[in-house]
């Protein structure tokens, strides 16, 4: 390793919130990795936790610290990359933070295919809103970021954007499954079922409505896009998504995706961002390479009528 046991103490104690649980994260003794802790709080010349009585807590002078402390590591494990590369092995691991859609829609295929081809490189996937995403890939958490409508941000590398349509979702026993066009008034003789109000694509879908000066009245809104898809898969509901956000069930027919009538709508920006600055690491270049490929293909399934 290139850094200091220190510097992995400090990261398990924070993430875990505790000595104890950050030893047995590491299968050391706690006494260890407290001795590690006032050594480390020695040099830097101030505590780096306030002790409480029900756990610890990161002091300001903390937050700097662990801020570089974790960049640091981030970086440890892309030299260890391109070491590994170098070799022709393809070791070390990429991490991704998306959208809980994508997380459970083209995510778990289009990693797998990727370690498929790679077997010594792991993979790490967390799942978070837009605004968490971005704030992961600028403190180094991740490698990369992928979510809709990424705000300019000069701390953001953008590597990727694809535009892309929502339309309506139905299970393929839904009378508009069988229609060979589908307006937005058809909804209205259904029941419906969105996206919670203030999320991106339910901002995309109100837009398109008011630009048309229509008024539909979800019988169900929620934050959860699986319960979303669940209950469009029971039969009686409609939805309205983009298209990464059903795919794994549209590809397999367990729903259909109906493009509107008038032609494309555009939807959400698909952004992926990495940190800007951030060291060159040939493991997750190729990992980019396999999202440019994999996620239009993901779409591919859309009805062209």
């Amino acid at each position: 390793m290139l850094h200091s046991a220190r510097l992995r103490y400090l990261d398990a104690i924070v993430r875990r919130g505790s000595i104890r649980a950050a030893a047995s994260e590491l299968n050391v003794a706690s006494s260890a990795v407290n001795r590690q802790l006032l050594a480390l709080e020695e040099r830097i010349g101030a505590p780096l936790f306030e002790r409480l009585p029900r756990g610890i807590k990161l002091t300001a002078v903390g937050e700097i610290v662990i801020e570089h402390v974790r960049a640091t590591l981030k970086d440890e494990a892309r030299v260890m990359a391109r070491i590994g590369a170098l070799r022709g092995s393809q070791r070390g691991a990429v991490t991704i933070a998306v959208t809980p859609g994508l997380a459970d829609g083209p995510m778990p295929e289009i990693i797998s295919q990727f370690i498929g081809a790679r077997p010594s490189t792991k993979v790490g996937l967390s799942a978070m809103r837009t605004d968490q995403i971005a704030s992961a890939v600028v403190n180094g958490e991740v490698d990369l970021g992928l979510g809709y409508y990424m705000l300019p941000n000069p701390a953001l590398l953008s590597l990727m954007t694809l535009p892309t349509e929502f339309g309506v979702v139905v299970a393929p026993s839904h009378p508009l499954a069988g229609r060979k066009q589908v307006r937005f008034s058809h909804l209205l003789e259904h029941k419906l079922v969105l996206t919670e109000p203030g999320s991106s694509l339910r901002q995309t879908i109100d837009r398109a409505l008011l630009q048309r000066g229509i008024s539909l009245r979800p019988d169900v809104e929620t934050n959860s896009i699986e319960t979303l898809k669940r209950l469009v898969a029971g039969g009686d509901w409609a939805t309205l998504l983009n298209p990464f956000d059903a795919s794994i069930e549209c590809r397999s027919g367990r729903l259909v995706f109906k493009r509107l009538e008038g032609g494309k709508l555009s939807g959400q920006l698909l952004c992926l961002v990495a940190r800007a600055g951030a060291s060159a690491n040939p493991l997750v270049n190729l990992f980019v390479e396999e999202l440019r490929t994999a996620l239009p293909l993901s779409a591919s399934f859309m009805d062209a009528g």
